[in-house]
């Protein structure tokens, strides 16, 4: 996905079109940013904005999402605290820039925090609507933007399960915390039993 939203995002300045780089870059951003903050649309719409859920921290050069996620804000969820690396700032400054030059990056980027900006804003500069971020996903990765939340339980092991706590909001050992770590528990025994099956075997021989 992070190798497909990168593609786009250089896709973009080849448009002859201006509305459609714009769209592009918004799409890029989108798919890239749903990897690192795997967050729910309407999360998305109520806090991903510049200069408040998202601001930028000079001193490393780096965003940072900082927000209480809607949805478990008063029962089971943590704030989401996430400093991106560098790496990550193409995908904001191309939503910011669009198709200014980049020497004026820094001047937009305190103006659109300042006007507390939605991050993804449309080509006629009105803010994008709450099933946009979802129909972005659905067209790249065939499924919601919800499908982030769930991917990012594929890490293995215990490290994975506080990396998507972290990620996703859920405060450990809170009945969603528990619920999902319950799945990945059962998902990963049923795993091992057929590894173990398979391991029997050569590799010559059929199952």
């Amino acid at each position: 996905l992070l190798k497909r939203a990168e593609a786009m995002l250089a896709e973009a300045e080849t448009l002859k079109l201006p509305q459609m780089r714009h769209a592009l870059r918004n799409r890029a951003a989108a798919i890239a940013l749903g990897c690192a903050v795997p967050a729910r649309p309407g999360d998305v719409q109520a806090h991903h904005v510049l200069g408040a859920g998202i601001t930028f921290e000079p001193g490393r050069n780096g965003y940072r999402f900082h927000y209480k996620a809607t949805k478990t804000a008063g029962s089971t969820g943590v704030d989401i605290d996430i400093p991106l690396l560098p790496w990550w700032n193409k995908f904001i400054d191309a939503v910011i820039l669009q198709d200014d030059d980049p020497r004026y990056l820094g001047q937009l980027r305190g103006k659109a925090a300042s006007e507390k900006r939605p991050l993804y804003v449309q080509y006629d500069g009105t803010s994008a609507v709450y099933a946009w971020y979802s129909r972005m996903w659905k067209i790249i990765a065939g499924t919601g933007g919800h499908i982030a939340r769930t991917l990012i339980r594929d890490e293995p092991g215990a490290a994975g399960v506080q990396l998507a706590n972290k990620l996703n909001g859920h405060k450990p050992g809170s009945p969603t915390a528990r619920k999902y770590e319950s799945e990945d528990l059962q998902r990963a025994t049923v795993l091992e039993g057929q590894n173990m099956m398979a391991s029997l075997f050569d590799d010559e021989d059929e199952v």
